[in-house]
């Protein structure tokens, strides 16, 4: 249980301050939401809860594969490198790349993935946005 408390606070430190799209919501609120969703689908396999924690930390903080892999090993930096995307490539190919990468993931890295979606839909009556930009 250590090692999960490890992967919380690099999150939170990492995400330090930043906020979702929404404006209003901290990014270290919307891992912990991701968490709780795992955990309220009964999940308890540790490497998966971890992935929560550190889903956006590769596209969102500059934390590199290596760094994770140094920190968390194989398998939760092989997970969470699965959900994030390449931001070195033009927006229209980063997401092409990212719907075929999902498809092939696994199936550890989709159930993080499913509750990353829920979480994020779960936030968006807080969102300044058009309604149709919503949908």
């Amino acid at each position: 249980m250590e090692l999960i408390k490890t992967a919380e606070l690099f999150a939170k430190k990492k995400h330090l301050g930043m906020i979702k799209k929404d404006g209003i919501i901290l990014h270290s609120k919307h891992l912990e939401d991701v968490v709780n969703r795992l955990k309220s689908l009964g999940v308890v396999d540790e490497e998966i809860l971890y992935t929560g924690w550190l889903h956006d930390i590769i596209e969102d903080t500059g934390t590199s594969f290596e760094q994770l892999f140094e920190k968390f090993g194989s398998k939760i930096s092989v997970l969470v490198l699965s959900l994030s995307k390449n931001t070195s490539l033009p927006k229209k190919q980063r997401e092409q790349t990212y719907i075929k990468q999902l498809k092939e993931a696994s199936i550890d890295a989709k159930i993080v993935k499913l509750c990353d979606i829920s979480a994020n839909l779960s936030t968006l009556k807080n969102y300044d946005a058009s309604r149709s930009k919503k949908l």
